[in-house]
């Protein structure tokens, strides 16, 4: 009798862990849906969400990378234009992070082939591993305008960078989104740099021009200016320094030639 109850017991509980195991394997990932219309880079478990295009579901899984350390990605989705949205895929790999953008058009079904992405590890939960003075990214994370005047949104997507005590800053990726939903960079524009004596370096982008200013102590100095031109691949035209101390920081502190880091950005990670 007891050993009767016992089996029954056995198989009932067998059966549960077995539909867990099965509803576990087949739950659809969600994408985040915040009312800023952008992704943040701690947990936002209060927004709403929605289930994922089946295409864009089969896309992330082919994206994913093989050392990806857990299926625990996190995915937000933000609205472009009427037809096209963007979705922004968290994928985490021990102390790596990475962020990757699929367009997505509802109405065609055609979707991001390759899609761009960027460094998230000095991004992660509101840039938790600097201290106070050294956050430097503001809301939103991704946004949209019409940097180049050509009567097109672009897409505007700020990194957190950085290399040691010598380099900390945002960047501010540019992409145009192409008629086949591809990402095309146009330009990376370094906004903000905190300097080593801990003033701060903003630059701006504004009818052709790179507009730098500096903020010691509260009193904002302007820097200088710099003509570019990125219709086929971004290049300097010419410069105007106010401040000749600071004419090698009128595009970045990276160090790296300025018409490379224009057309690439920062890239090394470590």
């Amino acid at each position: 009798m007891i050993n009767h109850l016992f089996k029954k017991l056995f198989i009932f509980s067998f059966i549960l862990s077995s539909n867990w195991c099965i509803s576990q394997s087949i739950r659809k990932p969600l994408a985040i849906i915040r009312s800023d219309n952008s992704f943040v880079t701690y947990v936002d478990s209060s927004s709403a969400t929605e289930a994922l295009p089946e295409n864009i579901q089969e896309k992330i899984s082919a994206i994913k990378p093989k050392s990806s350390a857990t299926d625990s990605i996190h995915i937000f989705k933000v609205v472009f234009d009427s037809k096209v949205s963007i979705y922004i895929v968290k994928f985490e790999n021990f102390n790596d992070i990475r962020y990757k953008f699929i367009a997505y058009n509802k109405l065609t079904g055609q979707l991001t082939n390759e899609p761009p992405e960027i460094n998230g590890k000095w991004m992660e939960n509101n840039e938790a591993g600097f201290n106070k003075e050294n956050r430097l990214l503001s809301s939103p994370l991704i946004f949209f305008e019409d940097i180049n005047q050509d009567g097109k949104k672009e897409i505007a997507v700020k990194e957190r960078v950085h290399d040691g005590n010598v380099y900390n800053a945002v960047v501010t990726n540019y992409f145009s989104l192409e008629s086949n939903e591809e990402f095309k960079k146009l330009i990376s524009i370094e906004t903000k740099q905190r300097t080593l004596d801990g003033c701060i370096i903003s630059r701006f982008y504004q009818n052709n021009y790179i507009y730098s200013d500096i903020t010691c102590d509260s009193s904002v100095s302007k820097l200088g200016k710099v003509q570019v031109d990125f219709k086929s691949y971004p290049f300097i035209k010419s410069r105007v320094t106010y401040k000749q101390e600071y004419n090698n920081l009128l595009i970045t502190g990276s160090g790296l030639k300025e018409n490379n880091f224009l057309k690439n950005g920062y890239i090394y990670s470590y």
